[in-house]
């Protein structure tokens, strides 16, 4: 198998024998993302797939859902606070609401993300509502 530089990334390229001759396989390799940004443009997929382990599951809608609105609650936490977009603030982040949920590290992937997407939906569509009422209020009042 022989390894080429492309750019950025990685090719391995490795004979595969064909009755027409000899074929080319190419694997490409892609770098490893650095922060939460890098990682949403790669793998264009939520990172709570990988931080809870149920890769598995980014194909049903449901849990495509629940994954979507942990990571925007998580964006819009490091967005608001100024933090630094890391794995490791992703990670601060998430840990102190699991522990708040009083879920441990024992509870598997899958029941940390149902309670943790039903507690944030708690907290987001109130947030929600009370911002559109302001805004409507606003608009009443010629602000």
């Amino acid at each position: 198998m022989v390894t080429t530089p492309i750019g950025n990334l990685q090719s391995n390229i490795s004979p595969r024998g064909s009755s027409g001759g000899t074929r080319y396989l190419v694997e490409k390799q892609f770098p490893e993302p650095e922060n939460l940004n890098e990682y949403y443009a790669i793998k264009k997929q939520p990172y709570a797939f990988d931080f809870f382990n149920v890769g598995e599951l980014k194909s049903l809608p449901t849990y495509q859902k629940y994954a979507e609105y942990i990571d925007t609650f998580v964006r819009d936490e490091i967005y608001l606070k100024s933090l630094t977009d890391s794995f490791d603030t992703y990670h601060d982040i998430i840990g102190s609401l699991l522990s708040n949920l009083n879920l441990d590290k024992n509870t598997i992937g899958i029941v940390k993300m149902e309670r943790l997407y039903k507690w944030i939906k708690g907290i987001l569509l109130p947030r929600q509502k009370i911002d559109k009422r302001k805004k409507e209020l606003l608009k009443k009042r010629n602000y």
